[in-house]
């Protein structure tokens, strides 16, 4: 299942991001035993709780320090040689 994949690696990051299956349950405010079984992949992940780890990995950390996007890249303007 794609989706599962996708949604399951975004939660592993949010994790990362967090540093501890406590604090990531704190930021998606649900219970610990629900975000256990979701990162065993016991149960699925609600859409709501993938765009709330995805908030939590926006909000955690600059984009420079993100070793897992692999090199930084050049702004939109840099791209396209606007001055």
């Amino acid at each position: 299942m794609a989706s599962f994949g996708l949604f399951h690696r975004t939660l592993q990051c949010a994790l990362r991001v967090v540093g501890s299956e406590r604090s990531l349950a704190r930021k998606l405010c649900v219970p610990s035993e629900a975000l256990r079984k979701w990162l065993a992949g016991d149960e699925s992940l609600p859409t709501w709780a993938f765009l709330a780890a995805v908030d939590v990995i926006a909000e955690g950390e600059p984009f420079r320090d993100r070793g897992w996007l692999g090199e930084r890249r050049r702004s939109p303007r840099a791209a396209l040689n606007v001055r």
